[in-house]
């Protein structure tokens, strides 16, 4: 399993780069984003998420905030403007 691509696939891990001394840019934005629980059931240190009961509600959360990252990048990408936002809060970005 390539947890790094599914780190992007999930939208879990924003691939961004700096161009020149100008602003951070989305390299990739994944279209078709995978569910957060592939990337997060395949790794031990998440485990709690899964066992012993399944925490849904954490789940959910986790997945909403990701989506609403991706939501606001996409309306943040007009002709116009291509600032770009703080990643989602499981890749703490400084």
């Amino acid at each position: 399993m390539d947890y790094g691509r599914l780190q992007v696939e999930t939208g879990l891990f924003p691939l961004k780069e700096a161009v020149g001394d100008g602003p951070v840019v989305h390299t990739q934005a994944p279209r078709r984003r995978r569910p957060v629980e592939a990337y997060l059931r395949g790794q031990g240190r998440f485990r709690h998420l899964f066992e012993p009961v399944r925490q849904d509600a954490v789940l959910a959360r986790i997945q909403a905030e990701v989506d609403r990252y991706w939501a606001e990048v996409e309306s943040a990408q007009s002709p116009v403007s291509s600032s770009s936002k703080e990643g989602p809060p499981a890749s703490s970005t400084s």
